[in-house]
This record gives structure tokens, C-alpha cells and sequence, in this order.
């Protein structure tokens, strides 16, 4: 697929979703999986978009006093240490990647179809 076509994927999809309350991710890793993308490498963009996202969100709600910091801090500092162990698990996985990325691309449109209409 060209990069032409792949970056307004990139940026709008987060936008829609966004809006029906979903993230980007859902759509980011049977998307780059089905493009052929290594596994690893897909699931890794995917959480690097969403961690862009994130950030952003967790600034604003931050700035805005929404942030109960004594639940936020403990779930920051293990999702960071088990992060590289969760992305070495997915280099191991070979045989499922379109399967995987098949199944998730339904759940999406299944889930954004219930959503929107």
C-alpha cells in the first residue's frame, strides 16, 4: 500500500474513533498486519500511535485536575516494566498474524457499525 494512502489512514482513523470513545490501536494493528507489516513491528507502531495519543490525553485531563494520581502512578510504572516483555512475546507468534489481524479487523467494524448506527 502507498504511503500516500497509508498516512490519511493514520491520521483520521484516530480522529473518528476518537470521537465514538475508541482507540486508534483497534484499528492500527490489523491494519498494519494485513499490509504485510512484521507483527512486532505492527503491534509496536500501534502502541507507539496510541501512546501519542495518551500522552496528549493524560496531559489534558492532567491540567484539568481529572487525574487521580495514586491509581495513575502504580499502573504507569508496571505497564512500562512489562511493556518490553509483552513486545518480545509478539515477535515469538508467527503462524496467527493474518488471523489475527482478520479477526480483529471484523471485531472493529462490528464494533464501529453498533456505534454509529
Amino acid at each position: 500500500m502507498s504511503l500516500f494512502i497509508l498516512f490519511p489512514i493514520i491520521f483520521a482513523a484516530p480522529l473518528v474513533l476518537t470521537m465514538v470513545g475508541l482507540g486508534g490501536g483497534l484499528i492500527f494493528s490489523p491494519l498494519f498486519i494485513l499490509l504485510q507489516f512484521p507483527i512486532h513491528t505492527a503491534v509496536s507502531a500501534s502502541l507507539f500511535l496510541n501512546g501519542i495519543a495518551a500522552i496528549s490525553a493524560a496531559i489534558t485531563y492532567f491540567q484539568k485536575k481529572m487525574v487521580d494520581v495514586k491509581i495513575g502512578l502504580p499502573l504507569i510504572i508496571s505497564s512500562s516494566l512489562f511493556a518490553p516483555l509483552g513486545a518480545y512475546a509478539t515477535s515469538k507468534v508467527n503462524t496467527i498474524r493474518r488471523i489475527f489481524g482478520v479477526v480483529l479487523l471484523v471485531f472493529v467494524l462490528k464494533l464501529l457499525h453498533k456505534v454509529l448506527l
